[in-house]
């Protein structure tokens, strides 16, 4: 059972949107509180899937509450609810990546809809979840390879979080990089792909990561493609399109950049049986 907070100075308020959840047998256990300054602090004791909060309160209004738990809490899916169509207000909601934005009174429809599609979401980012172990300890298993003695890396590789754990919608990006690295996966794509917005979700990256979202897809491209260099003889143009590089030019670059020669120089290397793995 899922968990959300209710959060409206009003408790006929609260109580109506609990009953609703129970009546329409959505899979959410429901908890309250009567203004933002209280609902931080359950945050803070405790973490809820949704939280589902006015934006007209006393002593912190939910715009600010959204904020402070978008740092607590990164993973929690934010529903704000209002009287007023305050398009100030959404915009602001939108930049704390709010996940909907309903009006009073709250139509019972559209209500079930947004809490199920909630839930959804809650359940994919489990499922990434799941992933993560493996994930974590194959970023673990390269970084300890590129830190061996000889390495060109000084700095540590995209993969590089350690033994830290990573949120769910990276732990998801992750994955589909792995997964699906030779299709077109821009940051906004794979941003709508785990539900966040590009901007935050590339701040989340780089904090959970160690490096922006775009070296690190450009990283893992390059080490199939030094892996297809050495295995056969398929013609670096083909290579290079399997992995995902849409241009010659700005594979050979980044290639060489990363590796310290071009693709065919290191497949030659690779050949003749020298230590490639810069």
């Amino acid at each position: 059972m899922l968990k959300v907070l209710i959060v409206d100075d009003e408790r006929i308020e609260r109580n109506g949107l609990a009953m609703l959840v129970k009546r329409l047998s959505l899979p959410f256990e429901t908890f309250d509180a009567p203004n933002g300054a209280d609902a931080l602090n359950m945050m803070r004791e405790q973490s809820y899937d949704v939280l589902l909060t006015d934006i007209r309160m006393p002593f912190m209004d939910g715009i600010q509450l959204a904020h402070e738990v978008r740092k607590l809490h990164p993973e929690t899916c934010i529903i704000i609810f209002s009287a007023y169509a305050d398009f100030q207000n959404a915009q602001k909601a939108m930049r704390e990546d709010v996940f909907r934005y309903l009006l009073k009174p709250v139509d019972v429809m559209e209500f079930k809809q947004v809490m199920l599609d909630a839930a959804n979401r809650i359940e994919q980012g489990r499922a990434a979840t799941d992933r993560m172990t493996m994930l974590e300890k194959e970023i673990l298993a390269y970084r300890t390879k590129e830190r061996r003695p000889g390495s060109r890396r000084e700095n540590p590789p995209a993969e590089s979080t350690g033994t830290r754990a990573v949120s769910p919608a990276v732990a998801e990006a992750l994955a589909v990089i792995r997964e699906e690295y030779g299709s077109p996966l821009g940051l906004n794509e794979m941003a709508e792909r785990v539900y966040l917005n590009p901007s935050y979700f590339s701040t989340v990256f780089r904090r959970e990561v160690g490096e922006s979202y775009v070296r690190y897809l450009n990283n893992y491209r390059l080490e199939k493609a030094a892996e297809a260099l050495k295995s056969g003889n398929q013609p670096v143009g083909e290579i290079r399109r399997a992995v995902g590089f849409s241009g010659d030019s700005y594979f050979i670059a980044l290639f060489r950049e990363r590796y310290g020669c071009t693709p065919q120089q290191f497949r030659l290397a690779a050949a003749e049986g020298e230590d490639t793995k810069q």
